[in-house]
């Protein structure tokens, strides 16, 4: 998994070959975990200091799909800022 510009790139690590591309949500500070299964990617994010732009998404990794979402307040990153 990469973090790069506006997406987030999966790659194969076998072949090196980048498997999906998702779309950033937020603009700062990033956080992406994947599970131990592998099928599923968590990211999070600060957003632009808007009400309800600091999203926590679930994602599926087989389809590139967001499954699940969660709008955070500006207070949950308003200390990081």
């Amino acid at each position: 998994m990469l973090d790069a510009g506006a997406h987030f790139h999966l790659f194969d690590t076998a072949t090196g070959e980048e498997t999906l591309k998702f779309p950033k949500q937020g603009r700062l500070l990033s956080n992406l975990a994947i599970t131990t299964d592998s099928k599923t990617l968590l990211s999070s994010a600060c957003g632009d200091g808007q009400a309800g732009n600091h999203p926590v998404s679930l994602w599926d990794l087989s389809s590139g799909t967001t499954w699940q979402q969660l709008l955070l307040s500006p207070r949950a990153c308003s200390g990081l800022m």
